[in-house]
């Protein structure tokens, strides 16, 4: 497999997977002592039913290895599994859901997984009642995470509820490379009281016992994420290609606090295209964002006139936004609130947005941050 990083080939007498990137001689190991999920049975031939079992058997069996698809789209129900400090090469291959998990599916502690496509099927992979902690195919822990060149794709949270991508906790070191999130959505309820979708999500739940860490989304695309309208024609719950959220901030733990405040997520390369709320809402940390793309060029037949905005921040620090562009049917570029943010060679293209007023920039309200 060529991919950015490098040619990956699997060398037999090592018994590993090789990455050759042509800075190290001989190429460097990157993962060993493999497990290959047909090994188990798993197969693009096989039913739903059986896939879930035999590629739940290999998840748990590559614990502390590598783990290995074949190309091709394997058929899951629910498939439900936890695993540790493993590797997954998906190799162009395809998990595709056929009914909704009432849970994460992939929980993973201390993984990378690379190359690999998770197909939703436009089920729901959340669970039945609200709440963000068990909402996406992927749900990653411990002290890292690395994504590469993964797309996750066709989700379709239930009313009320939350479907993200991929979710991981912000005291997982993460690196998000080269990896595309499309399709993703939620419905809000009559009462508009909830809601929430997203690509990629840092989120800490409650008695998260924060740390400093770094994050990187780099080179990733998010496209059609976005919340479908009620029975009441609203449409306002947050729907973000990016979204970091800590839940205990400000809650007395002096120590919790700094740890956020010294907490540093860089989002670069990035594009972003009828993402219906926000490309980015990023609270509390410090954040970097440079040469990104946000584009609105459909509001989805919606009918809706709420707030568009190319990178908003709540309660945000020390942002710096640079060399970007915001175009099409926004309401706003950017709202930015709290100390020493900069913003430098950010362009702002508007469309007409019947209904609504519209800015290019928002500086200090909170209560226009909120929106």
């Amino acid at each position: 497999f060529t991919g950015a990083q490098g040619e990956l080939t699997v060398d037999t007498d090592k018994n590993a997977l090789v990455l050759h990137d042509g800075a190290t001689q001989g190429g460097k190991v990157i993962g060993s002592d493999f497990v290959n999920v047909r090994d188990f049975g798993a197969s693009p031939s096989e039913t739903a039913s059986n896939n879930t079992t035999y590629i739940k058997n290999a998840i748990e069996a590559a614990e502390n290895k590598t783990l290995i698809f074949e190309n091709g789209t394997y058929l899951v129900d629910q498939l439900i599994v936890s695993s540790s400090n493993i590797t997954i090469f998906g190799n162009h291959a395809t998990i595709k859901y056929t009914e909704e998990v009432n849970s994460s599916s992939l929980r993973l502690t201390n993984a990378r997984i690379m190359d690999l496509i998770i197909d939703g099927g436009n089920f729901n992979i959340s669970g039945t009642t609200q709440g963000a902690y068990n909402s996406a195919p992927i749900r990653a822990n411990g002290d890292y995470f690395v994504a590469e060149n993964v797309t996750v794709k066709n989700l379709q949270g239930k009313e009320n509820n939350y479907q993200y991508g991929i979710i991981c906790d912000p005291y997982a070191k993460s690196i998000v490379r080269n990896c595309h999130f499309e399709n993703i959505k939620t419905a809000t309820d009559t009462d508009n009281t909830g809601g929430f979708c997203g690509g990629y999500f840092l989120y800490n739940h409650a008695g998260f016992q924060m740390r400093q860490s770094t994050h990187l989304i780099e080179g990733c695309t998010f496209k059609d994420i976005y919340t479908t309208q009620n029975a009441a024609g609203d449409q306002f719950w947050d729907s973000d290609g990016v979204r970091v959220f800590f839940y205990d901030i400000n809650t007395g733990d002096s120590a919790y606090d700094e740890a956020v405040k010294q907490t540093v997520i860089s989002i670069t390369d990035c594009s972003f295209l009828n993402v219906l709320k926000s490309a980015c809402k990023v609270q509390d940390a410090t954040v970097f964002i440079n040469n990104c793309r946000v584009t609105v060029d459909d509001l989805k037949d919606q009918g809706q006139t709420h707030n568009y905005v190319g990178f908003r921040y709540q309660k945000g620090h020390s942002i710096s936004i640079t060399n970007c562009s915001i175009i099409g049917l926004n309401r706003y570029g950017v709202i930015v609130v709290g100390d020493n943010s900069y913003i430098q060679n950010v362009y702002v293209g508007m469309v007409d947005v019947v209904g609504v007023n519209q800015g290019g920039a928002v500086i200090g309200s909170v209560a226009d941050s909120n929106n």
